[in-house]
Order: C-alpha cells, then sequence, then structure tokens
C-alpha cells in the first residue's frame, strides 16, 4: 500500500569534523536523512495520521559494545497508531524496551544486549538546562558528548563510573535521594535566550551538586571533570526574545530559514519572526516537503540575532 510523504524516524546528531549537524531520518522507499543546517530552507506540511517508527533489533554485524549490537528496522507492517510511535508488534520485539526501564536491579534485557551493558564502561552525568535544577542520566563513554547535545543540555559533566547495571543504580539514588531530574521539559530548551551569568550559574550549581554525589558513594565510583559548556556546539545566534511555538498537527504547514538546533528544537526564522519546533514531536508522522511554497516575506538571518555576544 503506497503511503503519501515521508514517515520522520528519529531526530539524528552527528558530529562532522569541526561541527555538530541535526537532521530528520525519514522512511521514504528507504532511509532519507533531511538536513536542517544553519542558513538551509526547509519546508514541510504534515499529513494526516500517526505510524509506528519501527524498532531496534540485534544487528547480525555483532561486535564489543551495545551498537554494534543494534540496528533500527522499520515497522513490517507500516502500523497506525492512535498514540505514541510504536504499534505492539514493534514494542515488544523491540530489544532496547527493557533497558528504557532499567533502574539497575534486575536485568530484564535479551542476553546479548545485557552482555555489552556488562562489559561496558558508562558514567552517570549531570546536566543543566538553564532553569536551576540538575538533571541526573547515564550515557556509554563514546556517545557522552553527542547525548548532551541530543538533549539540548547547556552544561554537563560526568560524575561517576561503572558498568551499565551499577551506574543505573546510581542513577536512580541520585534522583530519589538528591532530588536530581530524570527528565526535562522541552519548555526549557525551547527557551534559547542565555547570558554568561547564565552559564556561570549553571557550571557553579553542577559543581556543587557533583560534590553532593560523590558524598553518597564511594571514591572508586567517583569521575571528576571540569564542567563542559554545550550551548556553543548548536550554532545559535543570539536571541533578544523567545522565539514564537509552532505546534505540531495534521494540516501544519510551515516554510522558513533554519536558525539553528538545540537538542530536540528546531528554530526558525518565517516572515521575519523567529520560531521554534519540537521535532521529537514529528516522529510518527508523514511530512510533505515538496510543492510547498516559501513564505514570500521571509528575512535574513540576521535580522533579529539581537546580542551576538549571547549563547
Amino acid at each position: 500500500m503506497y503511503l503519501a510523504g515521508i514517515l520522520v524516524s528519529s531526530v539524528e546528531w552527528r558530529h562532522l569534523g569541526e561541527r555538530w549537524a541535526c537532521s530528520l531520518l525519514g522512511l521514504d522507499e528507504g532511509y532519507r536523512r533531511i538536513t536542517l543546517d544553519p542558513g538551509s530552507e526547509f519546508a514541510f506540511r504534515v499529513l494526516n495520521g500517526r505510524f509506528c517508527v519501527g524498532y531496534t533489533g540485534l544487528s547480525s554485524k555483532g561486535g564489543g559494545h551495545l551498537d554494534a549490537w543494534r540496528e533500527q528496522r522499520p515497522c513490517p507492517n507500516g502500523a497506525e497508531v492512535e498514540r505514541g510511535i510504536h504499534c505492539r508488534d514493534c514494542s515488544s520485539e523491540d530489544v532496547m524496551r527493557a533497558c528504557l526501564r532499567c533502574d539497575g536491579t534486575v536485568c530484564l534485557a535479551h542476553p546479548e544486549v545485557r552482555r555489552a551493558c556488562e562489559a561496558s564502561t558508562a558514567y552517570v552525568y549531570l546536566a543543566s538546562f538553564g532553569d536551576g535544577r540538575v538533571k541526573a542520566g547515564v550515557s556509554r563513554g563514546r556517545r557522552v558528548l553527542k547525548r548532551w547535545v541530543e538533549q539540548g543540555a547547556d552544561v554537563a559533566l560526568r560524575v561517576l563510573v561503572g558498568d551499565g547495571m551499577e551506574v543505573r543504580r546510581f542513577e536512580s539514588r541520585i534522583q530519589r535521594e538528591l532530588g536530581a531530574l530524570n527528565h526535562v521539559r522541552s519548555s526549557l530548551k525551547v527557551d534559547p535566550v542565555r547570558r554568561q551569568a547564565d552559564v556561570d550559574a549553571a557550571v557553579a550549581l553542577l559543581e556543587s551538586f557533583r560534590g553532593r554525589v560523590h558524598d553518597l558513594f564511594p571514591e572508586e565510583s567517583h569521575y571528576t571533570e571540569e564542567p563542559q559548556v554545550i550551548l556553543p556546539l548548536y550554532g545559535l545566534p543570539g536571541f533578544d526574545k523567545r522565539p514564537l511555538q509552532l505546534r505540531v498537527r495534521a494540516g501544519l504547514e510551515a516554510s522558513g530559514v533554519v536558525l539553528g538546533v538545540k537538542g530536540p528544537i528546531l528554530f526558525m526564522e518565517m516572515n521575519g519572526l523567529p520560531y521554534s519546533l519540537q521535532l521529537n514531536r514529528l516522529r510518527g508522522r508523514r511530512i510533505e516537503t515538496q510543492g510547498i511554497t516559501p513564505s514570500s516575506s521571509q528575512a535574513g538571518l540576521g535580522i533579529f540575532f539581537g546580542n551576538t555576544e549571547a549563547f
């Protein structure tokens, strides 16, 4: 059965030389990448319906780390869903499902995934998103920075090290006993207005919180590094006001110039005004990118940048 448009399956960040680049990955007779580079034009129309984006399966390639054992596979039925982004069959087949719920006490994952997890070196990190609170999360060594960029963190650092199961236990305890967040509202990431004072405050906050974390755990699990300021990696202009928000719905049509992407949030200029769009809400939607008439009153990228020294 032919279905119009491109099915958006995921938001992808890649490290390309000295810069990070964000794309939408879509299914259109095979996987297709829609790049969202600053200065490029992005036009789309959201079509009706929600659809399953597939599942993570075991790869035949094998390897010594977790990523080598998994690969993304499309939904074999092209199923339509009422909510979420997975049909029941794909959800039950997903080998990473158990990992998303793991608290480090009992492993319910596939044996291949469990072995890779137990053999890995992983970290607990702390991240700030500009609201005066701290998120605690976990990631494996070779993708820590990518994880922070994917989430749209302002400042982050690693505080504990262990294997995959150990760091899940550490993470749960930090969230339970110290009140760290396990997720961050998208509304915090939508606000790109940051000044140097905000960054300095975030750095001080994470350094103070690290001390509280280290007081909870034995010294052999401690990891110490300088806080990393992530904001410059997004390449955002300096905004002097909060962008207007585009809400994803069937029939939404938009055309503008990409200003940049912060984690899962796209910033565009349309008709001389800044807008934001939560890219994750396009997942499971079909979009058309052809035949969209560009706005006749789009302005140049410099029209409303405001303080160019702001992050």
